[in-house]
């Protein structure tokens, strides 16, 4: 697995690349976490190509999931989407 780290102080964070991974991401969230419900928060673009696949990995590794879905476009990441959602 790859990881990339973006130094943003302390909002750092990390990201991990790795062919498969998304398939997998139930299982590597339930090593970080004992909760047992999430939210996924993403636009109606990436939910359309990604949405299903990460509730499926997520709800297999025994997670409830909320899928919150906004529409797509820059003009709907706003405090009035942030309310709605």
């Amino acid at each position: 697995m790859k990881h990339i780290h973006v130094d943003l102080g302390k909002d750092s964070y990390d990201i991990h690349i790795e062919n498969g991974l998304l398939d997998r991401a139930g299982d590597y969230i339930r090593n970080l976490t004992k909760s047992r419900t999430l939210a996924v928060i993403t636009d109606s673009n990436v939910d359309a190509l990604y949405g299903q696949r990460l509730e499926t990995a997520l709800t297999g590794a025994g997670f409830r999931v909320h899928r919150l879905v906004f529409p797509a476009g820059e003009e709907h990441k706003c405090a009035a989407t942030l309310l709605d959602l």
